[in-house]
């Protein structure tokens, strides 16, 4: 249990401050290993955004805890493909700049730095403090977060691909924000279907 958990810590502290150290500590995993700490991280990640979403959303009824648990879904499927997509425009833009492909290792940075949005229900609390509850105080976590997790992609993506500071930036907000789009393409798809049906 000790070697699991030392374990987690070497990859998120390698995936969150120092990614020139990711490299080293994927080689000592097995891909059951990576996808278990993988859920590990992102379970808790998932579970922080509903948990924080609904708190910073008062009064509180008993269908809070139904509201948690479907947040809970949907963000868990969101953040688990998300990564998939991200990982992989990296290394295509990456691969146009004539680069080496490495989208293993891109999937993975992008997979564990993930773990930022364990910190969605502390900040609501502490936004919630302040009186910025509701839309506003939950977009405004989301923001921070989302920048910092751009940031976090962006000093990986220069180490992984010997990028310039700039290049790596406008690769991973390139990356983040076609991403981002992803949820709402499908959205219009499945909301454009289903009336399609019902007219």
């Amino acid at each position: 249990m000790k070697d699991l958990l030392n374990s987690i810590l070497e990859l998120l502290e390698a995936s969150l401050y120092e990614p020139i150290r990711l490299e080293a500590a994927l080689a000592n995993l097995t891909e059951k290993n990576l996808n278990l700490f993988s859920w590990i991280v992102l379970i808790p990640s998932a579970l922080s955004i509903s948990v924080g979403a609904t708190y910073l959303s008062p009064p509180y009824t008993s269908g809070s805890m139904g509201m948690i648990g479907l947040a809970f879904l949907a963000n868990l499927s969101m953040i688990s493909i998300l990564p998939m997509i991200l990982g992989a425009v990296i290394d295509f833009h990456a691969q146009k700049k004539q680069r080496t492909g490495n989208v293993h290792f891109s999937y993975n940075l992008c997979r564990f730095g993930m773990a930022i949005f364990t910190f969605f229900t502390p900040l609501a609390i502490l936004l919630r403090e302040t009186g910025l509850t509701g839309g506003i105080g939950y977009f405004l976590i989301l923001i921070f977060l989302i920048g910092y997790y751009v940031m976090i992609l962006s000093r990986g993506i220069q180490y992984i691909y010997d990028l310039k500071t700039s290049d790596a930036v406008r690769f991973a907000v390139t990356a983040a924000t076609l991403s981002g789009a992803f949820p709402f393409v499908f959205y219009f798809y499945i909301s454009g279907s289903i009336l399609h049906l019902i007219l």
